[in-house]
């Protein structure tokens, strides 16, 4: 068994405890340890890993990095009486090596664990928008690469916030955007709006 207490990972046995250095992580969440522990199992001989979670989170960092652990990922999901593995290897295969470079941007960018959602817009809309438009799905591969976002980045960032919320508008600047919405609707509009 694996134990991590802030920075430091142990093994436990039976008779003893030894630190793992390899393991050795700044990372928070355990949402993205998971992937630094499950590359380590498949260093040590592992031929497939098991992640168990429930949160949408896991998954997509799993899809975002599957190619780069080199065995088959599954993740297991549901409630003691129900209980389903989904085959992270075979759904990134599916859905394609581009799009699953972007989801961790486009997850992020709509509303996380850290980040809050749109008012009124949820992640299919926008999943839909980034499987149509490859612009979108090299702008959200990209998101989060840097601390710093270039002015085009942003700009495209804020033309796809445009096209979730008003696809025909024509505008790409959000601000822009609130203001057509709000003469659109005659000042009746609710602050979430």
């Amino acid at each position: 068994m694996y134990i991590t207490c802030e920075e430091t990972c142990y093994k436990m046995t039976e008779d003893d405890s030894v630190e793992v250095t390899e393991l050795q992580s700044t990372h928070e969440e355990a949402d993205t340890r998971l992937l630094v522990h499950a590359l380590h199992a498949v260093r040590s001989g592992s031929k497939a890993v098991v992640v168990t979670a429930e949160d949408t989170d896991v998954m997509v960092i799993c899809l975002g990095f599957h190619k780069d652990i080199p065995c088959h990922i599954f993740q297991k999901r549901g409630t003691q009486n129900r209980t389903r593995f989904v085959d992270i290897t075979k759904l990134g295969s599916a859905i394609g090596g581009t799009i699953c470079n972007s989801l961790i941007g486009l997850h992020s960018f709509t509303g996380c664990d850290t980040v809050s959602a749109f008012a009124g817009r949820g992640k299919l809309g926008a999943l839909k928008l980034l499987k149509k438009d490859t612009a979108y799905q090299e702008t959200f591969s990209q998101l989060g690469q840097s601390w710093d976002v270039s002015t085009e980045l942003f700009d495209r960032v804020q033309q796809s916030t445009c096209r979730m919320y008003a696809a025909g508008k024509g505008t790409t600047d959000v601000n822009e955007l609130r203001y057509q919405l709000f003469c659109a609707k005659r000042g009746e509009v609710e602050s979430s709006q």
